[in-house]
């Protein structure tokens, strides 16, 4: 239906900007409408590569910065739902925690690379990337585990301080 007004992530414009210096065509908040919502989905960023392949790209959060609530959580079943949305539409979803984002922007571009490899056979992209080390994997996190962090301040041991 467009691009879309969801709140963008803290850490998502520095993001976009390593995405667009591998895949150009990269979009932000692409929104779909969703028949059993009201509210439409938004992709954190959306690749349509020239195959048709059609990607997810989604950042993930432990907990809403603001207000501590826990986000992105295992056992909460809210992103089983959109994932499930976009993989009824033949879109491939590719999951990054924020953590892996801004410590590790380039070698998140190479996992999509090796999407787009694996599946639409361009390596194109993967070949540019080969330098590039492999994702660390960061795994995924219950309510608890998120509260926790909430209370320790988590997000701070890898965001960027901001400015003055």
């Amino acid at each position: 239906v467009g691009i879309g007004n969801a709140q963008v992530g803290v850490s998502e414009k520095a993001f976009k900007q390593a995405l667009q210096q591998i895949f150009p065509n990269i979009v932000q908040g692409l929104q779909f409408q969703n028949p059993q919502h009201n509210i439409p989905y938004a992709a954190d960023f959306a690749l349509i590569h020239e195959s048709g392949l059609s990607i997810d790209i989604e950042v993930d959060e432990p907990y809403v910065g603001n207000t501590k609530q826990p986000h992105h959580c295992t056992n909460q079943g809210k992103d089983d739902n959109r994932n499930q949305f976009f993989l009824n539409g033949n879109w491939v979803v590719v999951r990054f925690s924020e953590k892996q984002v801004v410590l590790y922007p380039f070698s998140c571009c190479k996992v999509i690379a090796s999407v787009i490899a694996r599946v639409a056979g361009d390596y194109a992209y993967l070949n540019k990337l080969q330098g590039i080390p492999d994702l660390p994997s960061d795994p995924m996190w219950t309510t608890r585990q998120a509260k926790k962090w909430a209370k320790e301040n988590y997000r701070k041991t890898y965001l960027p301080k901001r400015g003055n």
